[in-house]
């Protein structure tokens, strides 16, 4: 998946979760930094390292755009690009790790109301596959169409008033 992201404040204490469905996997910044935990639809899962949450070691910028991708690729390995730029990749432990399915809503901005990002989030793209770098790089700053190929679920944020986000993507691929 995809986005652009503008904070506007760091919580030092709580994951500012920005993008989840639960027990399945959350985004989040700690004290500005990006991290990630999965499951598998049931339990939390020990991604990498030897804590759910696996983090980054990248520190996000406040008060200023920057376009986030996490991808995780087919050979188990997660991979993390800021403004289009590789900037942290590593291995996920094979301890049942599965994205997991479950009734639980896709929530952005927050999980469940809770702990949430202080600032703005914009073209959220959810793909099948695995984007590459020059995938990423070609597309971030263009609008896509709902039918590009491998998206399953795009928010472009720009409805014109009301608190309800479409899905601006038409075909599953």
């Amino acid at each position: 998946w995809e986005a652009w992201v503008y904070a506007t404040a760091n919580d030092p204490t709580n994951h500012a979760q920005f993008i989840s469905k639960e027990i399945s996997f959350v985004f989040a910044r700690l004290n500005g930094v990006y991290q990630f935990a999965f499951g598998n639809g049931t339990t939390w899962n020990v991604a990498v390292g030897s804590t759910v949450w696996g983090s980054t070691g990248v520190t996000g910028s406040l008060n200023q755009w920057e376009h986030i991708a996490f991808v995780v690729t087919a050979n188990s390995r997660i991979d993390f690009y800021l403004n289009g730029q590789l900037a942290y990749t590593s291995p996920l432990n094979n301890n049942g790790f599965a994205l997991g399915s479950n009734a639980s809503a896709l929530t952005v901005g927050s999980r469940g109301g809770a702990n949430g990002l202080q600032g703005s989030i914009d073209e959220l793209r959810i793909w099948n596959s695995a984007r590459t770098a020059a995938q990423i790089q070609s597309a971030m700053h263009s609008k896509i169409a709902g039918d590009t190929s491998g998206l399953l679920g795009y928010w472009d944020f720009n409805e014109p008033s009301g608190t309800v986000v479409y899905n601006r993507a038409t075909a599953v691929a």
